[in-house]
């Protein structure tokens, strides 16, 4: 797996114990604005002008050279209102394009108005962000100076600038450049969705620290990819998600999920049943999900059980467009806190107890989740052991549909479709 840090953009920071450290988020916000000024810069230099001229193009404004740079450590542009831009673009006649760059950050209105009362008639200030709803701030503050572009913009200029100088030998050195920048935007994940490489599976092997952030922000950003998709009655039900840790307990919990979900509702015994996505060692699974209870409660584990009980038939109507290549995994979990007699999501064990391939065998498996509901407990008394329940697909790691964003976004948008009538069925009681 490719040590992040050989990417000439990427950097070391100081060591964090929070995964959403504000402190980190402004140093990766710094340091991305940093590079883009940089290779604005270097590209200029050597007469590369593909990447502003398509900038300027997609933010409507008139094409001209770039004069200079600046950036806020130094930043000469600002007023005794406070107003200091991350960075700035000179243009011919002294004409400056203030950026403001958000990475994981809220957007400021107070401040955006701040810089235009400040900055000259001619100038336009650019807010650059991760977020596409940031793109609201035009509508807002209503002035043709203010400009918006998302990464996702600057990571797909720079992208048709190399495809368009792939086949230019004397281009190759800007080319590499250019793609370092693509791929250290990919890495801290502000990109849209790239689709998986092997590296990606294979970092439990290797268990490099610094590629555990990026594997859950690219799992989440796949999983933004799809819910941006997903049918109106789906999202409807299921808007929020949630990522869980990258798990590193043993061989059979090797993995890193995001589910799609419901609104928390705590009096909602199935609000723990819903959709996952989960990237393990050796495959991408698409799930869905029953869990909570046991096959006695009145949770979700025990609605399913008693519906497979009083409604075979409903069952087996919920499945009928779910392909032969569809698993269902019967798990027994167990809480990761010895003496605990609670099982929380992301604080407990999986562990896979049987494997069923014939979706429509409904005594067996309702007597493979009596049997989990009844199996040995790891820990001895207090400790519980419950039954959980995957309805899965799986592709495999060096599938070519897991490189190829558009077409892998099909695939889970079509198996999220098949095996919601499951949760439909649990829902209908």
């Amino acid at each position: 797996m490719r040590d992040p840090h050989q990417n000439i953009f990427y950097y070391y920071r100081g060591p964090s114990k929070e995964v959403d450290d504000p402190y980190k988020d402004r140093q990766i916000e710094n340091n991305t604005t940093k590079s883009f000024i940089n290779i604005l810069e270097f590209c200029r230099d050597v007469g590369c002008d593909g990447v502003w001229e398509r900038l300027e193009r997609l933010l409507h404004i008139p094409m001209q050279k770039i004069v200079g740079f600046d950036l806020q450590k130094n930043s000469k542009h600002m007023d005794d209102s406070g107003a200091r831009p991350d960075a700035v673009i000179i243009r011919p006649a002294e004409q400056k394009i203030l950026i403001e760059s958000k990475v994981r950050a809220k957007l400021r209105y107070p401040q955006l108005k701040r810089y235009l009362a400040a900055m000259g008639k001619k100038d336009f200030l650019l807010v650059i962000s991760d977020k596409e709803s940031d793109k609201k701030c035009k509508d807002k503050i209503n002035d043709d100076r203010l400009l918006f572009l998302t990464w996702k913009d600057v990571h797909r200029c720079c992208t048709e600038t190399i495809r368009d100088m792939a086949n230019m030998k004397d281009q190759e050195p800007i080319c590499k450049l250019i793609r370092h920048f693509t791929d250290y935007l990919e890495i801290i994940a502000i990109t849209e969705f790239t689709g998986f490489k092997d590296e990606d599976f294979e970092f439990w092997e290797k268990r490099n620290p610094n590629y555990k952030d990026i594997l859950k922000r690219k799992l989440e950003a796949f999983a933004d990819f799809i819910m941006g998709r997903l049918p109106k009655d789906i999202k409807r039900v299921y808007p929020e998600k949630k990522v869980g840790n990258v798990s590193l307990e043993s061989d059979d919990q090797r993995f890193v999920w995001v589910a799609i979900k419901k609104k928390r509702d705590d009096g909602d015994n199935l609000n723990q049943c819903n959709f996952t996505l989960e990237v393990s060692n050796n495959s991408l699974d698409i799930n869905v999900v029953i869990r909570n209870g046991r096959t006695g409660d009145k949770k979700g584990i025990g609605i399913f059980y008693y519906k497979l009980k009083d409604d075979p038939k409903g069952y087996l109507s919920s499945v009928e467009n779910v392909k032969a290549d569809a698993q269902i995994v019967v798990f027994n979990r167990w809480p990761k806190r010895k003496n605990s007699l609670h099982i929380r999501i992301g604080d407990e064990y999986w562990e896979p107890y049987k494997y069923i391939k014939n979706v429509k065998n409904v005594e067996e498996l309702c007597g493979f989740l009596e049997e989990a509901d009844r199996n040995k407990r790891p820990y001895g008394k207090p400790a519980l052991s419950m039954p959980g329940v995957h309805f899965k697909y799986s592709l495999k790691k060096g599938d070519s549909i897991l490189s190829d964003p558009d077409e892998l976004g099909k695939y889970a948008i079509e198996t999220i479709k098949e095996l919601k009538p499951i949760l439909d069925y649990l829902e209908n009681r």
